[in-house]
């Protein structure tokens, strides 16, 4: 089954986050360990996290507000989870 991406301008719901992380070494990081889940293609969500130094900007879109709430909450544990694994090193 071949699935078509979605462009983030399709969907009516979105939100964005900038994260500031203490370095460029953590950003890379977390931008690292989010990427398997970044690359998967969803049919009901569009994800998008670009990185700037050590900024971290996450991007979601979605056509229903519960799929958005429930990939921002997704993405926010695994950030958390990443960013402490950054203070543990």
């Amino acid at each position: 089954m071949n699935k078509q991406r979605y462009q983030m301008t399709n969907f009516t719901k979105k939100i964005t986050i900038t994260l500031y992380c203490n370095s460029i070494k953590n950003a890379t990081i977390i931008k690292e360990s989010l990427k398997p889940e970044i690359d998967k293609e969803l049919d009901q969500t569009n994800i998008q996290l670009t990185q700037d130094t050590n900024m971290l900007i996450l991007s979601i879109a979605s056509m229903q507000t519960n799929v958005l709430r429930a990939a921002f909450n997704s993405y926010m544990r695994w950030i958390e989870t990443a960013s402490s694994v950054c203070q543990a090193l």
